[in-house]
């Protein structure tokens, strides 16, 4: 349950003048009112501190749960005055204060939300080092006092205004990823304000955080009564339920008409019930329940006019594009969530935050290419091919994030010719990659055997080709010419049987079914582990078995497209992984 909203304390020192928003939401909350504030794309720790002049360690301080990152949707409140919080103190029952555990808790946290140590809660709540349970009281020592009026006193992010720079102390359960979402800044940006090879860091650490530039406009101050009270609009919010529903759109065609799909559908929904009793395990709780969608598109439109469908949490599916569109539209209506896991459109995103596309578009997916090769291969002579104008925006998006990847005094540029004239660049003894940014079968397959004609006079040892992911399954361009050519392509996901990963899955897919899974079991089992327990258990585990995942809006007020993508290339006539791109 990652989207719900919480309420959150947050304490403030007071100043000699008060600056909050202009026409902030306000809420009362037990008879006192205070400011709300959502959380927005763009928000930052370092843009909410200059906003509402909270130093960083305090925002931290009362908001643990933020420690891994400000996410969508949240909802923050500020009271109006220090003397809200005054009243804030733990209870004392016996000769112990007692804690309950709540989400975002931490022995960390809590230790020094109360100004004790690690060792002290542990000596008293034997266990507590290995996990902690929603719920669980906790013994804290007597002299324990809620830390209302101090900063941590082992502050570990330091905050300067004067640079976009911050300064921050890794801590023992910190990754370079949980930075990333806690500062909201890139692994990329972070590595390279560090001079970092790699991800990998050690307790103790102290590494620079660039912060976004923000733009921070002078707040005008306003008395409180001035204030009228503006209603929350928490559609992008989940409640927590005690008991949630969650919808698979598949098309079995059961009751007649083309069952194209059928055998996919079965094989997600397959994939998806193993990742079912996974999450049973991890403690959700659920309806599940499957809808056999109609291939008629004006029998669809009737299947969703259930009013019991409504009361839905989440949708996962369907599979085609006009369905696709048609429940997306029903979603934004309904304010349903609704995951789209084999189709990727970015047109049913905008002005629609309720769709999130489980595998790239074609656009992000040349994108990732152009940004693998504008770190990795510049040294070769890069041949850009020139395409029909229906794929024109695939070319120019390959241009643009290619010239935006290279560092900005490069000098390099990019050869642009047609496949008629490839052959005037293209040199014996030459490392060439060729880049064809197109999905039409004839233009790659024509390509592919112009290339041929001349490789056999300049030879093709040191010839390479990136196309797009539907050459994998051009059956026109023999396995031959793509092993020969080691062609290379962004794929949404990276599926081969000798990953670890997937060994595992197929044991217990096996034993479950006494079947081989298909890649598209392996898509059922990855989007619904991990967006059931990011909406629903709190829990962020990004690696699928064959996916990684990295939700982006598309812009503002639309919605989500993983942005996370590999680089394969065929060798031998196997599809193995060389790369991986993360927007």
């Amino acid at each position: 349950m990652v989207k719900n909203i919480l309420t959150f304390i947050v304490i403030f020192l007071s100043f000699l003048s008060f600056s909050q928003p202009e026409n902030p939401t306000i809420e009362s909350i037990d008879g006192k009112k205070y400011y709300v504030h959502i959380v927005q794309g763009g928000n930052t720790l370092y843009g909410l501190s200059k906003l509402y002049q909270i130093p960083a360690e305090k925002i931290l301080e009362f908001n643990p749960s933020i420690e891994n990152g400000l996410q969508l949707g949240q909802k923050l409140i500020l009271p109006f005055s220090i003397e809200d919080l005054k009243s804030i103190e733990p209870e004392n029952k016996g000769v112990f204060q007692l804690h309950k555990v709540e989400k975002g808790d931490n022995l960390y946290n809590i230790s020094k939300r109360y100004s004790v140590t690690m060792e002290e809660i542990v000596k008293l709540n034997p266990g507590s080092e290995v996990n902690l349970s929603l719920g669980q009281e906790l013994k804290l020592p007597k002299k324990a006092k809620l830390n209302i009026n101090n900063p941590i006193s082992n502050s570990t992010t330091q905050v300067s205004f004067k640079d976009s720079m911050l300064l921050h102390t890794v801590l023992p359960h910190e990754t370079m990823y949980s930075i990333s979402k806690r500062f909201m800044v890139s692994v990329d940006d972070i590595m390279a304000a560090n001079g970092m090879r790699n991800n990998k860091l050690r307790k103790g650490d102290q590494i620079k955080i660039p912060t976004k530039k923000e733009t921070i406009t002078k707040i005008e101050v306003r008395k409180i009564e001035e204030i009228d009270k503006v209603e929350i609009d928490e559609q992008l919010v989940f409640k927590t339920k005690g008991e949630y529903k969650i919808v698979y759109f598949l098309p079995f065609a059961i009751d007649g008409g083309p069952d194209n799909l059928r055998g996919i559908s079965t094989e997600f929904l397959m994939g998806a019930q193993l990742a079912l009793d996974s999450l049973e395990k991890l403690g959700l709780k659920a309806k599940i329940h499957i809808l056999d969608v109609a291939n008629d598109t004006v029998k669809f439109r009737a299947q969703l006019n259930s009013k019991d469908l409504k009361k839905a949490d989440l949708v996962i599916g369907p599979f085609n594009g006009k369905n696709v569109d048609i429940a997306a539209d029903w979603a934004k209506q309904n304010k349903v969530r609704l995951i789209s896991p084999l189709f990727s459109s970015t047109a049913v995103l905008k002005n629609n935050p309720f769709v999130y596309n489980a595998v790239n578009s074609d656009i992000t997916l040349i994108e990732g290419s152009a940004k693998y090769i504008a770190e990795n291969k510049t040294s070769s002579q890069l041949i850009l091919i020139k395409v029909d104008a229906k794929d024109d925006e695939l070319y120019q998006a390959f241009r643009i994030k290619f010239y935006s990847s290279i560092p900005k005094d490069s000098k390099f540029k990019l050869i642009e010719c047609s496949k008629a004239d490839m052959g005037n660049f293209i040199k014996k003894g030459a490392n060439i990659i060729l880049i064809v940014p197109t999905r039409d079968k004839i233009f790659a397959t024509r390509f592919i055997n112009n290339l041929d004609k001349i490789a056999s006079k300049v030879g093709s040892e040191s010839i390479t080709v990136f196309g797009m992911k539907d050459w994998a399954n051009n059956d026109d361009i023999k396995g031959l010419y793509k092993n020969k050519f080691t062609l290379h392509y962004a794929s949404p996901y990276d599926f081969n049987y000798s990953n670890e990963s997937t060994k595992n899955m197929l044991k217990k897919y096996r034993l479950k079914y006494n079947s081989d899974m298909s890649k598209y079991a392996v898509q059922g089992f990855d989007v619904s582990m991990y967006f059931i327990q990011d909406f629903f258990l709190d829990k962020n585990n990004t690696t699928g078995v064959m996916n990684k995942f990295s939700l982006k809006s598309v812009g503002t007020n639309s919605g989500y497209e993983n942005k996370s993508c590999f680089i394969l290339k065929q060798e031998n006539y196997e599809m193995i992984q060389v790369g991986f791109v993360n927007e």
